[in-house]
């Protein structure tokens, strides 16, 4: 890092902003501050490290710590912290791991990234100074690169890229990112490798800004040329529209200039009928004066009737003229009434498309309203089938009553029945028992009396038996 910074002391202007993505401790921090820049951003994912790097800055008002992660867009990801803060990334590490056993993934914390367009909006950067950008993205260099509008990129004059030498995360994208930078116009003019790590190099890259102003110029070029292309197109369009349209207006003129001379035509056909007429009239009003005064001049008869063959073959030349006239004019009528005929079926057509539209809205109007009493039925048939359902359901709950209902009648018969057949059990027991004591009390009396003492013992034995009878007497027993 010492030659990469003392390559970008030689530069010619001061350094106004100097950003470092993944600032991590910031061992670097000095050197930063005796490079002098307007503003110092240090940018740090890890929450625990950027609270760090604000206690040990708290006294520099020209330095902001930003606690957020840079990615290609905006998303809710997981920051793999290990237990060496520098290699901590957002993609989770794989064959690091492998060259580093004692590495360890500490924690997990889930963030919301951003991207690097969005942070450096809050930032001014002035074309009078030179800003540096610091990458340490482990892994994810030539995505937030490829992401970031080249403007953005460009206001930097140097960038500094910690890139691994080979894969060491898992997903982690392992396109040339030096071709990339070349391409937005950046030259790798230096590179030096970690003094501790063989895995990392750090790489610097200065903006050309002759290449950039050659990628303007044949950018303003290609642009002018897409907008000298498409405005060609638009004049080759309206070209097209404008001759087709003159075509249009040549025929129309041709129909109302012949129009306007047959018009002509018959006008002066018309004159020239009316002045022969004029002539006629005038010439026989003259022979009738003639006539009247040389009646009895038999020397003018032969030049009246000279004047008057020649009268006569003039009205003819008229009329045949006056009959090629009225021919031209009911042409004339008839083309003027196919105009009209064309203008009436224009405005027929025209009748029909308002008609047309008004019996589509008019149909729209109707489906709408058909929608609308759908919609009202459909809420009543809902309402409806709310109804059934609800009835079903009381229905089925009178239908279980009633079954329940029937069940306990059931029982209470079986045990009324059991009941009955009990208490007939016991009722033709008692007769039988009945039976039986009056048959022993018969058999009793039968025997003879042998003595009067035997006879009052069995006077008392009687009446024992006699007691225990009516003592086994029922109530419905006489």
């Amino acid at each position: 890092m010492k030659q990469l910074f003392n390559h970008i002391e030689t530069l010619s202007k001061p350094i106004g902003n100097l950003v470092h993505i993944g600032a991590g401790q910031c061992s670097e921090l000095s050197t930063y501050l005796r490079l002098s820049p307007q503003k110092i951003i240090l940018i740090e994912p890890d929450e625990q490290q950027a609270e760090h790097l604000k206690s040990i800055t708290q006294d520099n008002n020209n330095i902001d710590i930003l606690t957020c992660a840079i990615a290609d867009t905006e998303a809710q990801k997981t920051l793999y912290v290990l237990s060496n803060p520098r290699d901590n990334s957002l993609l989770k590490p794989k064959e690091i791991l492998t060259h580093y056993p004692s590495l360890q993934i500490k924690q997990e914390q889930l963030l919301t990234t951003q991207t690097l367009t969005d942070v450096l909006q809050a930032y001014t950067f002035d074309d009078s100074y030179q800003h540096i950008l610091i990458l340490e993205l482990q892994g994810l260099e030539y995505s937030v690169i490829q992401s970031t509008a080249r403007d953005v990129i460009q206001q930097f004059n140097g960038i500094i890229l910690r890139a691994s030498t080979e894969k060491l995360y898992q997903h982690e994208q392992q396109e040339n990112t030096i071709a990339l930078l070349e391409s937005i116009s950046f030259d790798h003019t230096h590179q030096e490798d970690e003094k501790y790590s063989t895995l990392f190099t750090r790489l610097f890259f200065q903006r050309n800004d002759d290449k950039i102003a050659l990628a303007l110029a044949v950018e303003s070029q290609d642009q002018l040329q897409k907008i000298m292309t498409d405005q060609k197109s638009d004049i080759e369009k309206a070209s097209k529209v404008n001759n087709e349209q003159l075509k249009e207006i040549e025929v129309l003129t041709a129909n109302i200039e012949s129009q306007g001379q047959l018009q002509k035509v018959i006008a002066d056909q018309k004159s020239d009928i009316e002045k022969a007429s004029k002539v006629n009239n005038e010439q026989l009003k003259e022979i009738e004066v003639l006539t009247a005064n040389i009646e009895s001049q038999g020397q003018l008869q032969k030049v009246i009737a000279d004047q008057k063959s020649d009268i006569e073959k003039a009205s003819k030349v008229n009329n045949e003229q006056l009959e090629i006239s009225i021919k031209q004019l009911k042409e004339i009528e008839e083309l003027t009434k196919t105009i009209e005929l064309q203008n009436d079926i224009e405005k027929s057509n025209k009748t029909k498309e308002e008609k047309t539209k008004t019996d589509i809205e008019q149909l729209n109007k109707t489906i709408k309203e058909q929608k609308e009493k759908l919609k009202t039925r459909a809420d009543t048939e809902e309402k409806r089938q709310r109804e059934l359902e609800q009835a079903r359901e009381t229905a089925s709950l009178s239908v279980k009553l009633q079954i329940l209902k029937e069940a306990d009648l059931k029982d209470l018969q079986q045990r009324y029945k059991k009941s009955i057949l009990a208490q007939e059990s016991q009722h033709k027991l008692l007769n039988k028992l009945t039976d039986r004591l009056s048959i022993a009390a018969d058999y009793y009396h039968q025997l003879p009396q042998e003595s009067e003492q035997e006879q009052g013992t069995q006077l008392e034995s009687n009446k024992k038996k006699t007691n225990r009878k009516q003592w086994f007497r029922l109530p419905f027993q006489k």
